[in-house]
């Protein structure tokens, strides 16, 4: 069991992105908003789209037996930076946690499972 959990810990940090760890929630929201510059729009929604591929993929390869978060299909990255930014906006006193885990726990809240 310990060592599943370590695989899916890694698979996690690895899908989030290059570096993703290294990037707290104000940095990725500003890139997310084009505040620093319009190519790190790329980057904001490769770290979002990351976020929600690896979830899948730890779905789909056993090592969560249920998800946490039901994202739509027809939800582009788009519109996953919007409700990024929104819950960054909305949680001032957790945007200096890492970006990956504040994408968490806007997709949660934005997309619940039922």
């Amino acid at each position: 069991m310990k060592l599943k959990l370590l695989i899916a810990l890694a698979l996690l940090a690895l899908c989030g992105g290059a570096n993703a760890g290294e990037y707290n929630a104000i940095q990725v929201a500003s890139a997310c908003s084009g505040e620093l510059d319009k190519t790190d729009i790329s980057f904001c929604e490769g770290l979002l789209q990351g976020v929600v591929s690896g979830h899948d993929t730890l779905i789909t390869w056993g090592y969560l037996k249920e998800p946490v978060i039901c994202v739509p299909g027809d939800i582009d990255t788009d519109r996953l930076a919007k409700i990024f930014v929104g819950y960054v906006a909305a949680h001032i006193e957790r945007q200096n946690h890492t970006a990956s885990s504040l994408a968490m726990n806007a997709f949660k809240q934005a997309f619940p499972c039922k």
